[in-house]
């Protein structure tokens, strides 16, 4: 269940048209703050959270109800800075937003290390979520077959030229271990080759969608 925050126009754009486009079917709220009661009721309860916003999206609840969930969804935290461990006083231990999630049981999150821009942060995580979450519909462009300029610019998804394939016929398009995807990641494959693409990081436990791919023998 995705979450995408208010105040940065272009990506709520380009985030809303691409969950229109490749799960129309994920119940979202885009461009509106969630009560911190929607986030623990219903945010958590699904088997995925995506956040994408300023930082990690601790501004919205506190993290010490977040620990005391009992959380089985894989979060995806697409902010600045949305897992990097920090000190809070000289002699303090470092904390992150993750050992919050990982108190209440949440096997996996993906987040980032470092600043970033908003355009190079909504392509690696539509990337992402393309790659390891099947569509609603096996009929739609598969994500590399999309014009990137008309969306980060405009966030309308078209194809880049006529007569390309779609997902169902793209094989082998998606990936079920979310590892080997940020793997592909810090290998630019997706990302211009100017933009640093290491601070994207998996905490936790390997996990795998078998929805898109069965576990090798």
């Amino acid at each position: 269940m995705p979450f995408v925050d208010n105040n940065l126009p272009k990506t709520e754009t380009r985030m809303r048209s691409f969950f229109e486009y490749w799960l129309p079917h994920w119940q979202r709220k885009v461009g509106q703050k969630p009560t911190q009661d929607e986030l623990l009721k219903d945010f958590f309860k699904r088997s995925c959270y995506v956040y994408a916003g300023h930082g990690s999206g601790l501004q919205y609840i506190n993290g010490k109800y977040i620990a005391r969930q009992q959380m089985d969804c894989v979060v995806f935290l697409f902010g600045c800075d949305s897992s990097r461990l920090h000190s809070n006083g000289l002699y303090s231990e470092l904390v992150g937003s993750h050992l919050y999630y990982h108190a209440a049981k949440c096997p996996t999150l993906v987040g980032t290390l470092m600043p970033g821009l908003d355009a190079n942060m909504d392509g690696v995580a539509t990337e992402i979520l393309s790659r390891w979450i099947m569509p609603k519909s096996s009929s739609v462009y598969a994500w590399q077959c999309i014009d990137r300029c008309s969306w980060l610019k405009e966030g309308v998804i078209k194809p880049y030229k006529c007569d390309l394939p779609s997902v169902a016929d793209t094989p082998p398009y998606q990936q079920g271990s979310l590892c080997a995807i940020l793997a592909r990641i810090h290998q630019r494959r997706y990302e211009t080759r100017h933009y640093n693409t290491v601070p994207y990081v998996c905490r936790g436990l390997p996990v795998w969608n078998c929805d898109v791919q069965p576990l090798p023998d």
